[in-house]
């Protein structure tokens, strides 16, 4: 009987072995869930495949949160630390689950949120727009007819704020320097009441440049002509009225002066100075200008140490001045109105040239010129004789 007894209890062991092998295993807590996803009675398994207890599906968030970490201990991410609003113990996953703490400290503390934020918008942070853009300044105010000035010729108003205003003055013919006009008193000068008198920019009379005397004024100036003879006030030189129609080379020129018989003779072809005494209109080449050709003339008050009869004389800036060249000046004619029914044009002179004598100097009326050409050139002629003669 006791020899069965032990023959059924090893019978038996040797059925539940062999039933343990043949019947599902189950995972322990912590484990891995076994074939089938069965665990001990107890526990749940897992969508993750782990065996814990307690288990209530909330969501995404804790589902995730039992997931291993393949850098941690697996035990340490199923039993929960405890603490969530320790930042110093890692939960895992900061990206899928924010921080307590930080979620916390952003809601306490609004002036870090509105700092962060204000400081990338210019219009809603006053401290940031004063520093980089600052208050405009009040409007200016300009005060009109504030002061006046020279422009293009004329007096403007100027306002405070330098902008021109209308004109003040009208400076006509005289421009203007600083805030004035410039009054030229001897800007032209033309006969009046038988004399000549000087005027200024603006066409008014001012001092008289010359007394005819008995001579009537022609143009501008002193000129009694009587007999083919033209008397000049200012030089007293007689001169031949109607000159030749041809030319005549220079010798030939000075031979036809010596033999003309008109009103008594004493003819001679006159020097560059005496010539020069006839222009009018051209400051530079008139007797006394800034050309430097010039022979000694007594009455033209130039003696013979002043002569300047070289080919350097004769500088084209001076002599030939851009400002006269416009075909014959206001009358038609770089010369008395008295001449006008002559040829106008050059005319030599008996002065050679210093330092070349194959030519000789002469003045050409129409284009208000002081030039030196060849002897051998053929010229119009007009002699001269003294006064008095």
């Amino acid at each position: 009987m006791h020899l069965l007894h032990k023959t059924s209890v090893f019978a038996c062991m040797l059925m539940f072995a062999a039933c343990s092998v043949f019947l599902p295993q189950q995972g322990a807590e912590g484990q891995p869930c076994t074939d089938g996803g069965l665990c001990l009675d107890g526990l749940t398994c897992t969508p993750q495949g782990m065996c814990v207890s307690n288990y209530t599906p909330d969501g995404d968030e804790d589902l995730k949160d039992v997931e291993p970490d393949p850098d941690t201990d697996t035990d340490q991410d199923l039993i929960p630390d405890g603490d969530a609003d320790d930042d110093s113990i890692p939960d895992g996953d900061d990206d899928l689950e924010p921080d307590a703490d930080e979620d916390s400290v952003a809601e306490a503390d609004p002036e870090a949120d509105e700092d962060i934020t204000t400081d990338t918008d210019p219009d809603t942070d006053p401290d940031v727009d004063e520093d980089i853009e600052p208050e405009p300044d009040p409007e200016v105010i300009c005060t009109s007819h504030e002061y006046f000035a020279c422009y293009g010729g004329d007096i403007y108003w100027y306002d405070s704020c330098n902008q021109r205003e209308e004109k003040k003055e009208e400076c006509d013919n005289c421009g203007c320097l600083g805030d004035a006009c410039v009054v030229d008193n001897e800007y032209s000068f033309r006969c009046d009441d038988n004399n000549v008198y000087w005027y200024d920019c603006r066409g008014n009379r001012a001092a008289m440049k010359e007394d005819c005397g008995v001579n009537a004024c022609a143009g501008s100036i002193c000129q009694a002509c009587d007999g083919g003879v033209c008397t000049d006030a200012v030089t007293g030189l007689e001169w031949q009225q109607v000159s030749p129609e041809d030319g005549f080379k220079w010798d030939v020129a000075q031979t036809h002066c010596e033999n003309l018989d008109l009103d008594g003779g004493g003819w001679r072809l006159p020097n560059i100075s005496e010539l020069r005494s006839l222009i009018r209109n051209c400051a530079p080449i008139e007797g006394g200008g800034a050309c430097g050709v010039q022979d000694e003339c007594s009455v033209c008050e130039v003696s013979a140490g002043e002569a300047c009869l070289e080919t350097a004389c004769g500088e084209a800036v001076n002599c030939n001045p851009a400002s006269c060249n416009d075909s014959g000046g206001p009358t038609g004619c770089y010369w008395s109105e008295v001449f006008n029914e002559e040829v106008c044009n050059w005319y030599w002179s008996s002065s050679l040239v210093a330092d070349n004598n194959n030519k000789a100097w002469y003045v050409r009326f129409n284009f208000a010129e002081v030039v030196a050409e060849y002897t051998t050139w053929s010229l119009l002629v007009r002699c001269v004789r003294d006064g008095g003669t």
